[in-house]
């Protein structure tokens, strides 16, 4: 199924009002649709710079709705908030 710009949308809406909601301003975050595989959002992440980017994927092998969005969002936002502990629990 083709996530259409709508859906987009929803997820970074969503995503931004997270952001808010939990006062993550000091991260930098780029959330792009490009063909990703094997999952719906894909993440790459560096804590000491504080940036993130998400990439949302174009398509899946799967009806997705505007709920499935909004839980992808806030599965997204946890990824931040326990980045640096896990940062913290990896360091050698």
């Amino acid at each position: 199924m083709q996530i259409s710009k709508e859906l987009f949308d929803t997820f970074v809406i969503t995503f931004r009002d997270y952001v808010q909601q939990f006062g993550l301003h000091d991260w930098r975050v780029e959330i792009i649709q490009t063909p990703v595989t094997e999952t719906p959002v894909e993440y790459c992440m560096d804590i000491r710079r504080r940036y993130c980017l998400l990439k949302v994927a174009t398509e899946l092998d799967y009806d997705v709705t505007a709920e499935d969005m909004k839980r992808l969002a806030f599965h997204e936002i946890c990824e931040l908030l326990v980045a640096d502990l896990e940062m913290l629990v990896n360091y050698e």
